[in-house]
């Protein structure tokens, strides 16, 4: 069970650095606009980064990601086809189908882990991945959810804007939130608020930036805390 968990983590590791990192604003407008480049550099940094994961699998695992990364792509080309821009509803359906495909692939190709992953060395590679894929969900891959939804119809708020330096906040927040909450110290999370809140305090007269730092700040909680709980959870299996 610890084998398949350990494949499927690594598979979702990779996921999130070619979706929530290494894909540029300029390959997901190009992708966006139907044109075939972003779709092609976004493949090549997909199936790069699945072929890395080669480390840690036998040579027969080779071709279940080479598909991986193909469905990846035709998963990413269907969305555009669907929906003719991003939104928070394109984005959680996209990432639905890409962990889906992820798992079904783990179950194909945990078998093909090499020996070495097998005993005593588990354990420590599995903490370490499960803890980098957890942060890299909850930080960037949150950065984006948290940009769709508050930019959703659902969350409508007038003039509501994600900076540049607003994004960067809120990463570095969830960081520090995940760490404390995994760490136990919960209580200790609230001064990373009451910092964040402080520094605010003159724009958050306007009601329309009051309402926007909260539905963000909340959202951003959640997710740390959700993030924390689970960094706990895979660290007890």
């Amino acid at each position: 069970m610890k084998v398949l968990l350990f494949a499927i983590i690594l598979l979702l590791f990779s996921h999130g650095l070619s979706d929530y990192i290494f894909q540029t604003e300029k390959m997901v407008k190009r992708k966006a606009g139907g044109i075939f480049k972003g779709f092609i550099e976004h493949f090549l940094i997909v199936l790069s980064l699945n072929i890395v994961l080669m480390a840690f699998f036998t040579a027969r695992a080779f071709p279940y990601l080479v598909i991986l990364s193909i469905l990846h792509i035709l998963i990413d080309w269907g969305k555009y086809k669907l929906f003719k821009s991003e939104s928070l509803t394109s984005f959680v359906l996209d990432q639905f189908f890409h962990i889906f495909t992820i798992v079904l692939i783990g179950l194909a190709i945990a078998d093909f882990l090499r020996p070495f992953f097998w005993g005593a060395y588990l354990q420590p590679y599995f903490q370490v991945f499960s803890t980098l894929t957890v942060y890299v969900y909850v930080v960037f891959g949150g950065a984006i959810f948290i940009k769709y939804a508050l930019l959703s119809p659902l969350v409508y708020i007038p003039r509501a804007e994600i900076t540049t330096s607003g994004r960067i906040i809120g990463i570095i927040e969830r960081i520090l939130m995940t760490t404390l909450v995994a760490m136990g110290q919960v209580a200790a999370a609230g001064f990373v608020i009451a910092a964040k809140s402080i520094a605010r305090y003159k724009e958050l007269d306007d009601k329309n930036f009051a309402e926007y730092y909260l539905i963000g700040t909340m959202l951003s909680m959640l997710l740390a805390l959700l993030g924390g709980i689970l960094i706990r959870f895979l660290y007890q299996i």
